[in-house]
């Protein structure tokens, strides 16, 4: 059952971040609700394969729905586990573990991102834009981060 609900939830955060999210954006600039998902994922769960597995598997079907050339299959992999790495070192609340990944975490993925492309396409944006897309993205993340843990720790957690 609790595969059920996984692979519900993915589909939902994926369904949102790749049709709703990118007409409701602000210059361009939309929450990486895939990169949150991951990290509350990989914050959460003690089974360490599996935060991996999830991760994994979010990041391809994010680049298979959207463009990415496998960016994200790699970038969610590496966030999961520098998030696993962190966790276990941290001694700390969980809410202010959470917040503070996503804060850090979302500008180092932008700028892979640009780094990425950079690198496959050829071209790159202006530094100005890149550091305004990662504030912005950054203040998304952090709003839609509270409705997004509320719902896996509801979805996946509860009964277990």
């Amino acid at each position: 059952m609790r595969l059920i609900k996984l692979i519900a939830y993915l589909v939902a955060v994926l369904v949102l971040q790749t049709v709703v999210f990118t007409r409701l954006n602000l210059f361009g600039v939309f929450p990486d609700l895939v990169l949150v998902s991951v990290i509350l994922f990989a914050v959460l769960e003690e089974n360490i394969p599996t935060g991996i597995i999830f991760s994994s598997a979010a990041g391809f079907l994010q680049d298979v729905i959207s463009t990415g050339g496998y960016f994200n299959l790699f970038s969610k992999t590496i966030v999961n586990a520098a998030v696993n790495t962190i966790r276990t070192n941290f001694s700390g609340d969980e809410s202010a573990l959470i917040y503070g990944l996503v804060a850090g975490m979302g500008p180092l993925n932008i700028l892979a991102e640009e780094i990425w492309i950079c690198f496959s396409a050829g071209s790159f944006h202006a530094p100005w834009l890149v550091l305004f897309k990662a504030i912005t993205a950054v203040l998304y993340n952090l709003i839609i981060t509270p409705v997004l843990l509320a719902i896996i720790k509801r979805v996946v957690y509860e009964n277990q």
